[in-house]
C-alpha cells in the first residue's frame, strides 16, 4: 500500500498525472467538468475491471499492483464528485479540490504503514 501511495503522489504531484493521464491536458482540453470527471471514472474503471477477471477480484485489496490501487481510489473518488453535480466548479476549482482529495486520501494510507 505504501508503495502506491509514494508512486501514485509523486506523479501527480509532480507532473500532474493519474494513471498515466495528465489531468492539466484533460481540463485544457475538455470544457465540461462533470465530463471529465466521468472520462476519469471510466479509465480507472476499465482499469481496475481488467485486472479483476478471475479469482484475482477476490484477493486481499492490499495484494493489487499500485495502479489498480491507485484505479480503485480514483473511482471512488469520481464517484463522490459526481454526487455533488449540482455544484458549479470551474475546471481549476475542480482540479484543487482533486488533489486535495486524492492527497487526503494517499496521506493517510502512506502512513498507516510505517513501522
Amino acid at each position: 500500500m505504501r508503495n502506491a501511495a509514494d508512486i501514485i503522489w509523486l506523479k501527480l504531484d509532480l507532473y500532474n498525472h493519474w494513471l498515466d493521464v495528465d489531468l492539466h491536458g484533460m481540463a485544457n482540453q475538455e470544457r465540461n467538468t462533470n465530463k471529465i470527471i466521468e472520462i476519469l471514472a471510466e479509465i480507472a474503471k476499465t482499469c481496475v475491471c481488467d485486472f479483476a477477471s478471475g479469482d484475482r477480484f477476490m484477493m486481499n485489496h492490499l495484494e493489487w499492483p499500485e495502479k489498480v490501487l491507485a484505479a480503485n481510489c480514483l473511482y471512488r473518488v469520481c464517484m463522490i464528485v459526481l454526487s455533488y453535480q449540482d455544484r458549479d466548479w470551474n475546471k481549476n476549482k475542480l482540479f484543487q479540490w482533486l488533489q486535495m482529495t486524492i492527497s487526503d486520501i494517499l496521506g493517510p494510507a502512506s502512513l498507516t504503514s510505517l513501522e
